[in-house]
């Protein structure tokens, strides 16, 4: 998509207004747009999507951090010839701390060229913390990878339960990712350009399950999440809308106290978000 915008030809040329990645909200209007830099530290290869009209586009996941970076970097999707001659310039990601300028970025759209020596803040960051970047890499090369062979893993007991930890929201039936309309009406999901989305509750648990081992933090969708609390996804998403779920302590309590088996199965596609 291209962006066209009235200049003042008096005040020079319109450079980028880098901000914090921390600082990019989860949702935001079509208008919006963010510069971002980032010091590269994972680059798929090219996969390929193509569309119900046979139309196939290369696409590539680039993921970035800086210092106001969380447990999980920014992952920017560069498509057609930024996904393949354009990422040549940052090959070597793996070898060298490289740091990448995203201009205009908005879920879809976005451009991406190698920053050079013009602005040495990240990569003074990236050199002086190297051990913070490796912690990245390794731990996104991990998501990434995930084996094609499931690993089941058994935890006992589930712990930590609070109301907070349940997230209820209206989102797109087919990707879940959150949406501006009402519930259960068709819709165009940006997500998902060639199907057809209709806006349903979504419900998801987080909680920490434990055995004599140690602790593992899980999120739990959709009917896992109605299996845990016996309930269904519209009643647990009303209560929790509503804020009106007076016997979640009591509800919580008797998690606690009943061991359940969990056995996970990790996928690619969960893996890439960094939860099972």
């Amino acid at each position: 998509m291209t962006k066209i915008q009235a200049v003042d030809r008096t005040e020079g040329p319109v450079l980028p207004e880098y901000i914090p990645i921390a600082d990019v909200p989860k949702t935001s209007s079509p208008e919006d747009r963010f510069d971002l830099l980032g010091v590269v530290v994972h680059m798929e290869d090219v996969r390929q999507v193509i569309y119900k009209s046979g139309r196939v586009a290369d696409v590539r996941d680039i993921s970035i951090v800086d210092e106001s970076t969380g447990t999980r970097p920014m992952i920017i999707s560069a498509w057609g010839q930024l996904a393949t001659s354009d990422c040549e310039a940052i090959k070597d990601w793996a070898s060298n701390p490289l740091v990448l300028s995203l201009t205009s970025l908005k879920p879809a759209t976005h451009r991406v060229k190698h920053v050079y020596n013009n602005r040495p803040s990240p990569y003074s960051w990236a050199h002086a913390h190297p051990d913070v970047i490796a912690d990245y890499m390794a731990r996104q090369l991990e998501f990434m990878n995930v084996g094609a062979e499931p690993i089941p893993t058994t935890l006992d007991q589930i712990i930590s339960k609070t109301l907070s930890n349940i997230i209820a929201y209206i989102g797109c039936d087919c990707c879940g990712k959150r949406c501006g309309v009402a519930a259960n009406v068709p819709f165009f999901c940006p997500h998902c350009p060639d199907k057809k989305s209709t806006s349903t509750e979504r419900v998801n648990f987080t909680f920490d399950a434990a055995d004599d081992t140690g602790t593992f933090r899980l999120t739990a969708f959709g009917p896992i999440c109605e299996q845990i609390l016996n309930l269904t996804t519209l009643e647990i998403f009303e209560r929790k809308i509503k804020g009106d779920w007076g016997d979640f302590d009591h509800l919580a309590a008797a998690l606690k106290n009943t061991p359940m088996h969990i056995i996970l199965h990790p996928a690619q596609s969960l893996g890439r978000e960094g939860v099972l």
